[in-house]
């Protein structure tokens, strides 16, 4: 590879950073494996004749970082609400020893492609960086994980992904059945394969109804967009909660545990759905201080799960978002 073909790597980012975020749960480990993948291939550049794409060879080689970085004590990142029972009282602080999933900017998925682009793809790269699907497949153990997203998600044959994974076609078709049966289990039952417009005028205006009864924190106000079994995850709090009644009633408790006196959400969007960054101030000072970041999984119109990320040092994921 001359230095001339390297340069145009660059463009790849943003769908590597995609895929790597889907196997790895995270963000910031995401840009690590990036970081890694650019440094491997520029080290092996003599290596690549063009017998594939350089698309193809980068994934491969990002593909085969996080599987090392899996294999050397990064955990696999889930949601509570898939890993624990519902919580009848309320959160008991935070827990360490569990590697939750976070969340991801929009912002960072302008360059990742719209549709499929195979055959054997079943799930489009946009709609499977959905929350509720990264959280599925954190289920997988590693290698079926890579199995289903280059073969399922990049529309890779069975072959082509054997190829990546340095293992047989055969292998990867077994490991891709048990991998798609993990997944049933593991997805919403409401959760559809077809893929839902990026954001919908109904969305928007939900949004919009929820930052103002976060602006003038009027919580009750939020049981008409809730759907009645709406569930409400902490991360990293362990605990969950389902039912529009006790959903609420965790956000007053929690609201009032804290010293703001005023609250203030931001509108943007995470992981394909609607989303806010929220922020609380004191009475006296200036300062807004970061609080949550809520993501909204949206159902038939109302809030079907509620994944409000308590770790502030998520923000920093939004760069230069507005303030409040």
């Amino acid at each position: 590879m001359t230095a001339a073909t390297f340069d145009h790597v660059e463009r790849y980012r943003s769908e590597l950073k995609a895929h790597c975020y889907r196997m790895l749960g995270s963000a910031f480990e995401a840009e690590d494996a990036v970081q890694e993948t650019f440094v491997r291939a520029w080290r092996s550049s003599e290596k690549f004749e063009g017998r594939t794409t350089l698309r193809g060879w980068l994934y491969r080689i990002a593909t085969n970082v996080c599987l090392t970085m899996l294999a050397h004590g990064k955990p696999k990142r889930l949601t509570p609400y898939l890993s624990s029972p519902a919580a009848t009282d309320f959160p008991r602080g935070p827990s360490r020893e569990v590697s939750w999933l976070e969340p991801y900017p929009q912002a960072l998925l302008t360059d990742v492609p719209d549709s499929a682009p195979a055959p054997h793809a079943r799930y489009e790269q946009k709609e499977a960086t959905e929350l509720a699907f990264v959280a599925a497949i954190a289920y997988l153990p590693p290698k079926q994980r890579a199995a289903l997203l280059l073969h399922d998600v990049l529309g890779w044959s069975a072959q082509e992904t054997a190829h990546a994974l340095e293992t047989s076609a055969a292998s990867v078709n077994s490991a891709l059945q048990r991998a798609r049966d993990t997944l049933r289990k593991k997805l919403p039952q409401d959760y559809s394969a077809v893929r839902r417009p990026a954001t919908t005028q109904a969305q928007s205006d939900l949004l919009a109804q929820y930052v103002r009864a976060w602006d003038s924190h009027d919580l009750r106000s939020l049981v008409k967009l809730l759907k009645d079994d709406a569930i409400l995850s902490m991360p990293p709090v362990p605990q969950w909660y389902q039912g529009r009644d006790q959903v609420i009633e965790i956000f007053e408790w929690g609201t009032a545990q804290t010293d703001f006196a005023h609250w203030r959400a931001v509108p943007t969007s995470a992981n394909y759905e609607p989303a806010i960054l929220l922020y609380g101030r004191n009475d006296g000072s200036p300062d807004w201080i970061a609080h949550a970041i809520h993501v909204l999984e949206i159902r038939e119109g109302q809030i079907a799960t509620l994944h409000n990320f308590m770790d502030r040092r998520l923000f920093t994921l939004w760069g230069d978002a507005p303030s409040p």
